[in-house]
């Protein structure tokens, strides 16, 4: 262990990890899920080796959490992360598990499903708590720049930053937030009296399996899909994918919410959008948590009308963004936390933050300067990026999560459900809501 990386421990937890760490629990851990569909198959050994590499520019990734006094604190772990492979005949899903204990194992696992005929699937899974999507995307830049290296002998391509005692400061802001009194006032009100209503259940309740298997259900536009839905959204005057994204999201659960009875228009649906709040000095820095969550919230009546709806959000995110919103939600959590013991005494408390969330893991263009690309595709070395998978996590207070990922000129969506609500059916029925939602909207048949 390097000077630098004696220096950085052990790392007190933020506030912002305590609330992801004591959020979780065994049917709810906060964990998500990256998946690199590639055409060709992994060299093992390379892999392994660019794992090692990988991981001793992400501390975060290979740590675990020690009790100290009344809080916690990082440390490195005794063991560092592997890769495990899987063969078409294992049982899909994590081989160790949904949950992953920090106070065991490092808050990293990657395996591989081998598939000789469709080309090999690279699995990430992350804890919330070390680190959000854009951390765990510069982690992936640095695995497969590493592999890229060692299989092909290409240029080192690294672009993560080596300054590790930056993370000491990760909690740390320059720019704050910019809301108003009144704004924070009206924003708790809206928070804490107006209540999200939960997403319904599907018909028919899952029958127990005993499966340890996330309940995950997936969906791949084809590029001329994707590439009419890029167009139709350059046509909308500031719009962005995103901002149609959430808005279409609304739509969704409101049609699911009123297929199953739910139908008074004055239930507020809540989608939790994680906001991005990293500066310009850590674009390139080690993986970790620098996002703060909003809120927006409309009654199912006002997802009625789509023009508006659309046109409403797409305000509302843009001053999210210009306030720097996602500030008040840090904040809040750090006053909680200066009283031993009451951030988990809250975070056991029953009730619904939100109807479900909506996360974005962008769009992977703006990651092919650190790689040769062919066809759109990133290329890795012997292996060829098809499309990318991220899923959220679900918690208790929150138990459907919404994913977004636009990749090799192809949108993917993805949702991971409550495994006591749903079975990869009913999940899969929920999505298609979504995907349809997305079809009517570029084919001009939204109703209103």
């Amino acid at each position: 262990m390097r000077d630098t990386d004696r220096a950085l421990w052990p790392l007190a937890l933020t506030s912002f990890e305590r609330f992801l760490l004591h959020g979780e629990d065994l049917n709810y851990p906060a964990t998500f899920y990256v998946e690199l569909h590639l055409e060709g198959q992994f060299d093992r050994t390379a892999l392994q080796e660019a794992l090692r590499v990988a991981v001793l520019r992400h501390p975060l990734l290979c740590a675990t959490v020690v009790q100290t006094g009344w809080r916690e604190s990082w440390q490195p772990a005794s063991e560092p992360p592997h890769a495990l492979w899987q063969s078409t005949t294992d049982a899909p899903g994590p081989p160790l598990g949904r949950w992953i204990d920090l106070r065991r194992e490092c808050g990293l696992r990657i395996w591989v499903r081998e598939q000789p005929q469709l080309g090999d699937v690279l699995y990430l899974q992350f804890h919330h708590s070390c680190t959000d999507g854009l951390g765990a995307g510069r982690f992936i830049i640095d695995l497969m720049s590493e592999y890229s290296r060692l299989v092909c002998r290409q240029p080192d391509l690294v672009t993560s930053s080596a300054d590790l005692l930056a993370l000491k400061n990760r909690d740390r802001f320059r720019r704050f937030g910019q809301t108003s009194r009144w704004q924070k006032t009206l924003n708790a009100y809206r928070f804490h009296v107006l209540t999200p209503t939960p997403l319904a259940a599907p018909n028919h309740l899952p029958v127990p399996s005993g499966s340890t298997a996330p309940v995950i259900a997936t969906h791949v536009f084809d590029r001329d899909e994707t590439d009419c839905f890029v167009s139709k959204t350059a046509t909308l005057g500031g719009c962005s994918i995103n901002d149609v994204g959430l808005a279409l999201l609304f739509r969704a659960v409101s049609l699911w919410q009123k297929s199953r009875g739910r139908e008074s228009p004055s239930q507020r649906l809540r989608i939790l959008m994680p906001i991005d709040l990293r500066e310009a000095g850590d674009r390139f820095g080690p993986a970790t948590n620098r996002v703060g969550f909003s809120f927006p919230s409309r009654s199912i009546k006002e997802c009625d009308n789509w023009h508006q709806l659309l046109n409403s959000l797409r305000e509302e995110i843009r001053f999210i963004r210009r306030t720097r919103l996602g500030m008040d939600f840090i904040n809040g959590l750090k006053v909680t936390d200066t009283i031993p013991g009451l951030l988990p005494m809250l975070l056991r408390s029953p009730g619904c933050m939100a109807t479900t969330l909506l996360t974005n893991f962008g769009q992977t263009r703006r990651y092919e300067q650190f790689f040769p690309v062919a066809d759109r595709s990133m290329l890795f070395g012997n292996m060829r990026l098809h499309h990318i998978v991220a899923t959220p996590p679900i918690s208790r207070a929150c138990r459907v999560g919404f994913g977004m990922c636009l990749t090799s000129g192809r949108l993917v969506l993805t949702v991971q459900c409550d495994p006591a609500l749903f079975d990869n059916k009913s999940a899969g029925e929920l999505l298609q809501v979504f995907v349809s939602i997305w079809r009517q909207w570029v084919d001009d048949r939204m109703t209103v």
